[in-house]
């Protein structure tokens, strides 16, 4: 058999600023205790910040950043709770640049396990269909990254879904085009 990994998973921090100072120093005891435990990764599997702010993933990065270990981050619901920030902060808890993407709110009438999609996609004229998660019977965000080269000048896209009965009832609300680096957002 080979050599067992030990990797640290953090989950469910919901660090805000104003929670500062008690949330900071846990992480910063929970990052030092992976390292004295001789962990070789740390995973942060969601929901590490509050609010999806710049300001909260900025400080959380700084705290993992005080340990030498690779850091690994699977967004959760809260990370992308500011549509306006979120992949911002995600791109800073990620250490990468910003990807540009929609944000936006679905739901549907249909609330079966199976969603009773064929498909949930976001059309860009010029680009392959950019699917997301299927909607269900609650508002949920969803964050859809751009695929290259999209120009600067799109302003127009399609959000929809492909029923597989007769009948379908589709909501959607708060949609961003999150555009970094190219003018406002």
């Amino acid at each position: 058999m080979g050599k067992a990994n030990r990797i640290a998973v953090f989950a469910d921090l919901h660090f805000t600023v104003e929670s500062g100072r008690l949330k900071g120093d846990v992480l910063r005891w929970a990052v030092r205790e992976a390292s004295w435990r001789g962990c070789e990764a740390i995973v942060c599997a969601g929901d590490m910040i509050g609010s999806g702010r710049k300001a909260e993933a900025e400080a959380v990065a700084a705290i993992l950043a005080e340990s030498a270990l690779p850091v690994s981050l699977t967004p959760g619901n809260a990370e992308l709770r500011c549509p306006a920030e979120s992949a911002e902060a995600l791109a800073i808890l990620a250490g990468a640049p910003p990807p540009e993407g929609v944000a936006l709110e679905v739901k549907t009438a249909q609330d079966k396990l199976e969603n009773n999609h064929a498909w949930a996609h976001v059309q860009i004229a010029g680009f392959p269909d950019i699917p997301y998660g299927h909607p269900n019977g609650n508002w949920e965000r969803r964050w859809v990254e751009l695929p290259a080269g999209v120009p600067e000048e799109t302003s127009s896209l399609c959000i929809g879904v492909a029923p597989r009965g007769a009948k379908l009832t589709l909501w959607i609300r708060n949609v961003e085009l999150l555009r970094f680096g190219v003018g406002d957002h």
